[in-house]
């Protein structure tokens, strides 16, 4: 459980404003809540929201998982769990992979809502319950099924379901349908433990010491730079450029983010792959060209131009 703050101000069918998102994700089948929300929310309003979303659904989890938040570790969250006779775990200040989980749910929900959202970025909430379906009917990499799978043993009916024909050779009963369930479930297990060695094997290969020379074309991360072109962080390009290293400081420096000094540490940049890349006009030449036509409803329609491109050794 966690919040998305600091998103740009929203606004919905309800005409209220919000400018946070609070999140909920089930430890074994990965699916996932997403509740509209304010920064400001206190402990009582997210206890409600809690309750209301995730409780009158699913019922009390017996573990809840939880960054340090003073909003989540306040005196009435701890009271109220306790009442309920349920446990709240706090990760380590200052070490998020603790509910690393819960980090990842929030880099994808955002990356969802990047492909969606306006330009001015305050019609996020309105996108918000297609995003949180989306995300849910998407198969986990970890699970490899998707959440509402793993959770109810079906998916949910869509627009584009509809329009294929039944299959009538399901007709399960109770019985094989909660058989089926459990396998489903059981298979859940299997692969999130085969999922947790993978995990451990590529944060292992990502912490090898990443190797620049002067010259290469780089991308930056703009976590934590003021960049006044985009109304939200949390909804902007992860990664800006490309940029091309001009000169290599050993040991690599930490710079204050917020100076814009044109130095970097490594650890915030990636290599630039350049896929989308064109041929420039001056590569081209026009060969004899012509135009074939294809009739359709009467009407001449373009449908070939023969065109050569000069390669290196012409």
């Amino acid at each position: 459980m966690d919040l998305i703050t600091y998103l740009p101000k929203s606004q919905c069918h309800d005409t209220l404003s919000y400018d946070s998102i609070v999140t909920f994700v089930d430890m074994l089948t990965k699916q996932a809540i997403f509740i509209r929300a304010n920064k400001s929310i206190t402990s009582q309003q997210l206890a409600h929201v809690f309750i209301d979303h995730v409780f009158s659904k699913h019922g009390l989890p017996s573990v809840i998982v939880s960054d340090r938040n003073p909003r989540i570790t306040s005196e009435f969250w701890q009271t109220l769990f306790t009442q309920l006779g349920s446990k709240l775990n706090l990760s380590t200040a200052h070490h998020p992979q603790t509910d690393g989980q819960t980090e990842i749910t929030h880099r994808t929900i955002e990356q969802i809502l990047r492909a969606y959202v306006s330009p001015q970025h305050d019609d996020w909430a309105t996108w918000l319950p297609l995003a949180e379906f989306a995300y849910n009917s998407h198969v986990h990499s970890s699970t490899q099924q998707t959440p509402f799978l793993a959770n109810y043993g079906f998916h949910p009916t869509t627009p584009s379901s509809l329009l294929l024909p039944p299959d009538t050779t399901i007709n399960p009963d109770a019985t094989s349908f909660l058989d089926n369930l459990r396998d489903v479930q059981d298979s859940i297990r299997h692969q999130l433990d085969l999922a947790k060695a993978r995990q451990e094997t590529q944060a292992n290969r990502r912490r090898r010491p990443l190797t620049f020379t002067v010259g290469d074309r780089v991308r930056l991360s703009s976590d934590h730079l003021p960049l006044v072109e985009y109304p939200s962080s949390k909804l902007r390009p992860r990664f800006l450029g490309p940029f091309t290293i001009n000169k290599m400081v050993y040991p690599n420096p930490d710079q204050p983010i917020d100076t814009w000094e044109p130095m970097r540490s490594l650890s915030k940049l990636i290599a630039f792959k350049d896929f989308l890349s064109s041929p420039t006009w001056s590569t081209f030449v026009q060969t004899p060209a012509y135009l074939s036509f294809a009739r359709l409803y009467k009407t001449k329609i373009p449908k070939v131009v023969h065109f050569a491109i000069l390669d290196d050794a012409t």
